[in-house]
């Protein structure tokens, strides 16, 4: 039940980021709008190339609240607030296989900044 009531907090706390009026988060926001169409854009090509084999809908959900979570406090983290590194831990604390994750994603970040500076 606490775990319920963090992710509630770090969501509002991450739309009440979302509704600023920052540059540098107008951008991040652009580009997960975009990341999330070519999602689906991906989705939709294995989806009819394939054959159409797509995961039951008996299966447990594709988020867990942990990855959640971890996941907001990671691009919280990422558009500058430092406060949120000690989410980050607390979730890869809590699913080590996540940690390796977030890991591939932070070197991924950082050389996608490095190319473009």
């Amino acid at each position: 039940m606490a775990d319920s009531s963090e992710l509630v907090t770090t969501a509002l706390e991450f739309l009440a980021r979302a509704s600023s009026t920052s540059e540098v988060l107008t951008l991040n926001l652009t580009n997960l709008l975009i990341l999330l169409v070519l999602k689906a854009l991906i989705f939709g090509f294995g989806l009819f190339s394939v054959g159409g084999t797509a995961r039951s809908a008996d299966d447990s959900p594709s988020f867990s609240e942990t990855d959640l979570q971890g996941g907001m406090c990671f691009m919280m983290h990422m558009a500058g607030d430092e406060s949120k590194l000690n989410c980050i831990k607390k979730t890869a604390c809590a699913e080590p296989t996540v940690a390796a994750q977030y890991a591939t994603a932070s070197k991924m970040m950082y050389k996608m900044f490095k190319l473009l500076k």
